[in-house]
């Protein structure tokens, strides 16, 4: 039998053990780890990254930029800030910004040489405040160009205008064949509007107001083969036109590429002395060319153009239906957008 002593002993090892062993019914499970959520880069206002260099065009110190996924075309700012490895920062302008990627012109950056692929750009820190100009945005090579209002003076050298469908009858005898009148170059004023940002399609629309020519001579030319040529003497008719035109512009950095139409508004004087009426009207030509930006606001063009007319003459029962005539020349063109 055991002693007093042994069962105390017992008891009290039973009842510590009790006490540092946790019940089964009140122990408390460990808690499971949270899940972690995962971590987005947001940009931050102020200097924050844009995008990174990705093309540079050193001669006309320009570069691509790549703009960062985050940055919609629309949230390109109008200027971006370059920051070289010593601290020193210069400002790049946003010409155009599409589908991703941003043209930016660093002329005026002192540090353009450090400029290398892959090289960050940031948004300005601090806004520039200036007074607004009526014709902010507008300059040539501005992505957000504005129309401008345009001058200009030019020379025509079309100077032979060609009936290709006559038909005349004289009371008695009807024929068909074609027609021509020599004529003279003339010079032209130019009034309009121009849209023609740096790498992006543009549009003219003007009207032109030409100087009159004299008709010198007249060819006609039956069919069956029989020609017939007059000489204009004495006072000579002349014919002056006044023409509407509408391109549509390509440009790229200084070049650009108009093509489109025109239509015309004729004015005949008609020779005195020979009972003769001629009746003209308008018709639809076309132009297209080359032009340069020698400026920011001068602009040179060289294009091939047709004016075309429509003639009809009468001289007592006789008639003549001359029908649609063209007049295609060169035209040299100066041009100024205010």
């Amino acid at each position: 039998m055991r002693s007093a002593m042994q069962v105390f002993a017992l008891l009290l090892t039973v009842q510590v053990w009790a006490q540092e062993a946790p019940s089964e019914a009140t122990a408390t499970p460990a808690p499971e780890p949270a899940p972690v959520a995962a971590v987005v880069a947001i940009p931050t206002t102020g200097a924050e990254r844009i995008g990174q260099v990705g093309q540079i065009f050193r001669d006309k110190k320009r570069v691509v930029m790549a703009v960062d996924a985050y940055v919609a075309d629309a949230e390109v700012p109008p200027t971006v800030i370059f920051t070289a490895a010593s601290g020193e920062a210069c400002e790049g302008r946003v010409l155009q910004a599409q589908l991703g990627k941003a043209l930016v012109d660093f002329s005026a950056c002192g540090k353009f040489d450090a400029i290398k692929a892959g090289s960050p750009l940031s948004r300005p820190l601090f806004a520039e405040v200036k007074e607004a100009s009526p014709h902010a945005n507008a300059e040539p090579g501005d992505g957000r160009a504005q129309p401008r209002f345009s001058i200009g003076l030019g020379y025509h050298t079309g100077s032979k205008i060609t009936f290709s469908s006559v038909s005349a009858n004289n009371g008695v005898n009807s024929g068909k064949g074609s027609a021509s009148f020599d004529t003279e170059g003339s010079g032209q004023i130019t009034v309009g509007a121009i849209l023609s940002a740096e790498h992006s399609w543009g549009v003219y629309f003007g009207a032109i107001i030409e100087g009159k020519r004299e008709l010198k001579t007249v060819t006609v030319n039956a069919d069956g083969g029989t020609a017939f040529t007059g000489v204009y003497v004495g006072t000579k008719p002349t014919i002056q036109f006044t023409l509407f035109e509408l391109s549509a512009i390509y440009r790229w950095s200084q070049i650009y590429i108009p093509f489109g139409i025109n239509y015309s508004i004729p004015a005949y004087t008609q020779q005195e002395g020979t009972g003769e009426t001629v009746e003209t009207s308008g018709s639809m030509g076309a132009q297209v060319g080359i032009g340069y930006y020698a400026s920011e606001k001068v602009r040179l063009e060289l294009l091939s153009m047709v004016v075309a007319t429509n003639v009809n003459a009468t001289n007592g029962a006789a008639t003549a239906n001359y029908g649609k005539g063209t007049l295609p020349g060169m035209v040299f063109r100066m041009g100024y957008n205010f």
